[in-house]
């Protein structure tokens, strides 16, 4: 193992995942509640597109805390998968 990399798990790097995780997914769960909010507006499905807001914001929030975790392990140096972190809360979201 070389010293670049860092195998032991600290509470400061769980730390800066947990919130790197929050951050993201409440950013990516408001943008796409948002998104999905302006892009059916008038579309005349009245509360169709609350429930498809609510869908947006959860994927969104999942996605978003996988991006947060896993892009504050690569600033932490961290091994692991991000594009894992990104499909895993989409293919547990599904299932």
């Amino acid at each position: 193992m070389s010293s670049a990399t860092t195998d032991r798990v600290t509470v400061p790097s769980l730390l800066a995942q947990f919130v790197g995780a929050l951050v993201g997914a409440i950013v990516l769960a408001l943008v796409l509640y948002l998104g999905v909010g302006f892009a059916f507006m008038n579309s005349g499905m009245g509360m169709g597109v609350l429930t498809l807001q609510v869908y947006g914001a959860i994927i969104g929030a999942g996605v978003g805390a996988g991006i947060g975790a896993g892009l504050a392990g690569r600033a932490l140096k961290q091994r692991g998968n991000t594009v894992l972190a990104l499909l895993l809360p989409i293919i547990v979201g599904i299932g």
